[in-house]
């Protein structure tokens, strides 16, 4: 009886010492828990704090590289497109005007014996910095002077790259009702400034010939040149015959069908025997309408 009771006394104490022995493991544990927990805080926090992956604006904002294949078309949308009859806005600078014709420089004192001058010469004619609200403008002076019986000078700008000799090709403008430019400059009280449309056939010895007798269609502006820059707008129905010597057209519709080329002229009196009749003249955006 006794070996049973301790028997099962020895039994009792392992018993409570395993019982002992789980419960101290359990408390001692490590808190994987707290490890647990952690852990997606700071995976969440790297997550949502990641502005540099979602806001990749530089990607999806790039209008360089959507705008690149536009940006000659935005370049050309932005000029203004040049009018039809636009001749000149002279902003190149050089003396070729926008129909492929040159400007160009005369007077009396070539081939008709007088003493007029004007600057710049057609050799090396160029355009004047200060236009009508712009870089450039046609600028030309100088003095008409004795010499010939009808003393001039003046500047042209012919309609097409051939229409002076050899070859004086015409253009067709009579689609264009007229001509307008602005304007500005100087001239002595004497002077007329006349704006002309030369009718001219084969080329001579250095000019187209007149088929005139230089009595062409013009118009004259002098009281339209003053200090400041002015607009004129002359419709060639307003373009009269000079006088009644030579063989003008009937009519200025002749000489549209068959134009080569835009004059201004400076005249002088006829017979004028003074020293020198001074003028200044500024000529920007020159087009037919």
């Amino acid at each position: 009886m006794k070996k049973l009771i301790s028997i099962f006394l020895v039994a009792t104490v392992i018993i409570g010492l395993v019982i002992l022995g789980c419960s101290k493991r359990n408390t001692s544990t490590t808190p994987v828990e707290d490890t647990a927990t952690n852990t997606p805080t700071v995976l969440s926090g790297t997550a949502t704090n990641t502005p540099t992956v979602t806001r990749t604006s530089t990607i999806t904002n790039t209008p360089t590289n959507t705008n690149t294949p536009g940006g000659p078309t935005a370049t050309s949308t932005n000029t203004q497109s040049a009018p039809a009859g636009l001749i000149d806005d002279c902003e190149d600078g050089d003396n070729t005007n926008k129909w492929g014709g040159y400007w160009y420089t005369y007077s009396d004192a070539e081939g008709n014996g007088g003493s007029s001058w004007i600057l710049p010469p057609s050799a090396t004619f160029a355009m004047t910095s200060g236009g009508y609200s712009s870089s450039y403008a046609v600028r030309v002076s100088g003095q008409v002077k004795a010499g010939y019986n009808y003393p001039f000078a003046g500047v042209g700008t012919q309609f097409d790259a051939n229409g002076g000799c050899p070859n004086c090709t015409k253009k067709d403008i009579s689609s264009y009702t007229g001509v307008r430019f602005w304007i500005k400059g100087s001239l002595d009280a004497t002077l007329n400034l006349h704006v002309i449309l030369p009718y001219t056939g084969a080329c001579g010895t250095t000019s187209c010939n007149s088929l005139s007798g230089y009595n062409d269609f013009r118009y004259t502006i002098t009281s339209s040149v003053t200090s400041t820059w002015q607009q004129v707008q002359i419709p060639f129905s307003s373009f009269t015959n000079q006088g009644t010597w030579g063989t003008p057209p009937a009519n200025i519709g002749i000489v549209k069908a068959a134009a080569s080329e835009l004059q201004f002229q400076i005249k002088g009196p006829d017979g004028y025997a003074g020293a020198g009749l001074n003028f200044d003249v500024w000529i920007d955006d020159l087009e037919l309408y």
